[in-house]
């Protein structure tokens, strides 16, 4: 129970209740009725499961859907696809971080304690989302990446921070670090009977003007649709705010073709902040439209050097030493960005979850 004791410290007290339904992998409710859910400080509560908040490896949310990992004890891995019919899915996946990760990182400390290695524990809280980022293994960089939000930070004890730069990630549509905002795209049509569509998207400025104008010319010859084709128009051409607002211009030249236009763009913003790790990330996504794989390589391994634990980054690397069998520069970079990773206890509580009836 010693043991059981040093896992619970700190960790966030109360509880967050909604409702929600299951959904299957198009999308639909698998019932009709939405059941009672709850994050609760060890557990999360859906319905009749409940589920270790230490076994949650990975949240995704968009609008009122959610996707929850979950780690399983025999080391397979398990999707829930939840609509949340009551409270926000935002506040709900922001709960579950915020636990779950400082639960691994506990977990993580207590592992290496055990080992000997107490001085290797090495965590950061996120100042955008509050979750605990582990980052035992990684060497010390001016810049965090947290995967709970998928933000860059520059680290106060090592780089100034940036105004808004919680505002830019990764552009799902584009793969270019931009300034990303949710659109809502309305399409009405009258051909013999009247109809519509709405899809909704995350996308940096660049994708969303270039989807808008797209959207207006088709709403055009339909009055009904014309004036939230417009209102999607001028949301797209907002400029963005702070210093990191010329990534934006970077980002529409590169995505209309003009690499060089782009990576003179970029080559300033980094000449001002040299450890912008999304910036020099654009660079190496220009580099390989450029089909130049030397470059795109050196840029993305700049991007790690300001930011160790940049995952994108990572991710495009290694897949690049992957496609050309690398494996010495695989087992360097693996090395670098902290793999393997030590694995944290597989049952704290000796036991007591399963008497809890998870398995």
């Amino acid at each position: 129970m010693a043991k059981s004791a040093a896992v619970t410290q700190g960790l966030i007290p109360g509880t967050l209740s909604f409702k929600f339904q299951y959904l299957n992998t198009s999308g639909q409710p698998r019932s009709v009725f939405a059941q009672d859910g709850a994050v609760e400080p060890l557990e999360l509560v859906l319905g009749p499961e409940t589920v270790p908040l230490f076994r949650v490896t990975m949240t995704h949310q968009f609008l009122d859907q959610m996707s929850l990992f979950v780690a399983t004890p025999k080391g397979g891995l398990f999707e829930f696809i939840l609509k949340v019919t009551r409270g926000d899915a935002g506040q709900i996946k922001k709960a579950i971080d915020q636990r779950s990760s400082l639960w691994l990182a506990h977990l993580q400390k207590i592992k290496l304690t055990e080992e000997s290695k107490s001085s290797e524990f090495k965590s950061f809280p996120c100042p955008n989302c509050r979750s605990t980022i582990d980052l035992s293994g990684f060497s010390q960089t001016p810049q965090v990446y947290c995967g709970y939000c998928s933000t860059l930070v520059s680290h106060p004890g090592r780089a100034v921070p940036i105004p808004f730069e919680a505002e830019l990630q990764i552009c799902p549509e584009c793969s270019l670090y931009g300034w990303i905002r949710d659109f809502s795209i309305f399409f009405f049509y009258f051909l013999g009977q009247a109809g519509w569509s709405l899809d909704r998207k995350r996308l940096c400025c660049s994708c969303a003007r270039r989807i808008a104008w797209r959207n207006l010319w088709k709403n055009l010859p339909f009055v009904l649709g014309f004036p939230t084709a417009l209102a999607l128009l001028f949301k797209a051409f907002r400029k963005p705010k702070g210093s990191l607002a010329r990534v934006e211009d970077g980002n529409i030249l590169a995505n209309a073709g003009d690499v060089r236009g782009a990576d003179r763009v970029y080559e300033a913003l980094i000449g001002d902040v040299p450890y912008l790790a999304g910036v020099h990330y654009n660079r190496g996504i220009t580099a390989l439209r450029s089909e130049d794989e030397t470059t795109a390589r050196a840029r993305f391994q700049t991007a790690l050097k300001y930011a160790a634990n940049f995952e994108p980054a990572f991710d495009v690397l290694r897949n690049l030493y992957l496609s050309r069998r690398d494996q010495t520069f695989l087992k360097d970079l693996e090395s670098a960005f902290g793999l393997p990773r030590p694995a944290a206890p597989d049952d704290p509580f000796g036991g007591q979850y399963d008497a809890q009836g998870y398995s």
